[in-house]
């Protein structure tokens, strides 16, 4: 089994491990339950300004690779909208050996790179009293470039647009009500023709609730 198809399996097994609480219940209620909650918190919740990090690793040709981002939009504590600045920190590299019929082949170094803005969208919900889950949407605009040197000779220099459609779950287990841990895992399709830059991705990150936080510690010492 190839590395691409452990790294399908191993996403699809993910999501169906976070995703026993949805399944327990009726998809249509689930869905339902999703949309009163929204309409109740956008008509009842005051939004705040969602500033973070939104940091992940990516998967491209068998290549690992960071790609930052920053997230800025309306938190409405239930689910928030945002607007992504997304790129990769460093070029990825993948080498190949060509003309390998030659008594030293010609070595390819590929060398790709992409950013792009994105709207999206987060619901989140508890799933029982220690698991919290997050589901995104998002779609983007933007540019990637693919450049090809044989022998460290430039032959290829390519400049493409991307449209990349991501969708992606995490899910913290709160140590308390307002500290915890988790894991995200999602995947990313470029629209279009430029499906080289189709890929899985994961994240590690800390989920810290500041407001929860006050209320439950320093209120009480108060």
């Amino acid at each position: 089994m190839n590395s691409n198809r452990i790294k399908i399996l191993f996403f699809i097994v993910f999501l169906g491990c976070i995703g026993e609480d949805v399944e327990a219940q009726k998809v249509g209620t689930f869905i339902g339950d999703m949309r009163d909650s929204i309409r109740l918190y956008k008509k009842e919740q005051k939004p705040k300004l969602l500033l973070g990090f939104d940091n992940r690793v990516t998967f491209l040709r068998s290549s690992r690779a960071q790609v930052n981002g920053l997230k800025i939009g309306l938190n409405y504590k239930k689910f928030h909208y945002f607007l992504g600045f997304y790129g990769t920190n460093r070029d990825i590299l993948t080498t190949s050996f060509i003309n390998q019929q030659n008594l030293i082949p010609d070595t390819q170094v590929n060398r790709l790179r992409f950013g792009y803005l994105s709207l999206g969208f987060t619901y989140s919900h508890w799933a029982t009293e220690h698991w919290y889950l997050e589901s995104t949407a998002q779609l983007g605009l933007g540019t990637g470039e693919s450049i090809t040197y044989v022998n460290s000779n430039l032959r290829r220099r390519r400049a493409v647009g991307i449209f990349p459609a991501e969708i992606g779950t995490k899910a913290f287990y709160m140590v308390t009500p307002w500290i915890g841990a988790g894991a995200g895992l999602g995947m990313r399709k470029a629209l279009g023709s430029s499906t080289q830059f189709d890929g899985l991705f994961y994240s590690l990150s800390v989920r810290f609730l500041l407001g929860q936080f006050y209320r439950d510690v320093i209120r009480k010492k108060k």
